[in-house]
């Protein structure tokens, strides 16, 4: 029952690392931000901040210097609201855990996270249908602030603490660092007894999810210069396409199987003290046996 636990979790924390490399690897080639790995858009902050402070042509040349400003405020702006958005997903999560509880969180929002990411693709094609042209590069560019608010709610979902995956999914840096440190202490000449259940987990679920968004962000290339789902497709900065789709359809599978997978175990399980071995391993505890009476 615990292994089989185990794997569930490595899997869906695995496909949801998937998602997340590849919606990043979309929105910042599409848009320049990162609306999952969020912390990215701090160095693009920094430098438009540098830009406007030192960048900019001086009032000596005053033909250039306002258009360089207002690129620089406008990038400014667009990539503090792309952070905002994302941190009000964890805001609104953490509200709706107090009222609804974590049993069934995933599979009770995940219908609106979903529709947020659709809406992303949904929005510019009615704008597009509509012939609203002159609106349709603006609004093309702000719903993604829709996409970094449902991402920001699935990274609380996935590593808040006690939750089903309590891991990080989209934390590729984090989970490399603890699945290096693991070979490592494979390595050592300590490990003597074993490696106990819980730190192996952790190390496959971290090792999984680190490369699961290497995948991710792949694939994501891939459909964007490879892209089935285009349409007004002419060849410049202005195309569209539907590629945000299979991420929010496959973002709501993700969490319908979280809720729906990982039960809690039944009570005729062996207790844990029958299933963890005695010695916790090189990553835990040593149990002195002579401190056993």
């Amino acid at each position: 029952m615990a292994q089989t636990r185990s794997r569930v979790t490595i899997a869906l924390s695995s496909l949801l690392g998937l998602l997340g490399g590849y919606v990043d690897t979309i929105c910042f080639v599409r848009f320049g931000v990162f609306t999952t790995t969020v912390t990215g858009n701090i160095v693009f902050i920094g430098r438009s901040l540098l830009v406007l402070v030192t960048g900019c042509p001086r009032a000596s040349d005053a033909s250039v210097s306002p258009l360089c400003i207002a690129d620089a405020t406008a990038q400014l702006r667009y990539r503090c609201a792309v952070v905002c958005s994302h941190l009000a997903g964890v805001y609104a999560i953490t509200l709706l855990r107090r009222r609804l509880g974590s049993a069934t969180l995933a599979s009770s929002v995940v219908p609106a996270l979903s529709l947020l990411v659709l809406s992303a693709d949904l929005i510019p094609a009615v704008c597009w249908s509509l012939k609203l042209g002159p609106l349709l590069s603006e609004v093309r560019q702000w719903v993604i602030l829709l996409v970094a608010f449902a991402m920001g709610a699935s990274y609380f979902i996935s590593s808040s603490a006690g939750g089903r995956l309590n891991a990080s999914a989209f934390d590729v840096t984090s989970h490399s660092h603890k699945a290096i440190d693991f070979l490592s202490t494979l390595q050592s000449s300590d490990c003597r007894v074993g490696l106990s259940p819980t730190a192996r987990h952790t190390a496959c679920q971290s090792a999984s999810i680190a490369g699961s968004m290497c995948a991710g962000a792949l694939l994501g290339a891939i459909a964007l210069f490879s892209n089935p789902f285009c349409y007004d497709c002419d060849g410049d900065t202005d195309d569209s396409s539907w590629l945000l789709v299979p991420a929010a359809v496959f973002l709501f599978g993700i969490f319908r199987a979280h809720d729906g997978r990982l039960q809690q175990p039944s009570d005729r399980a062996w207790p844990p003290s029958l299933t963890e071995p005695l010695h916790a391993g090189c990553l835990g505890q040593h149990v002195d046996p002579q401190g056993i009476q």
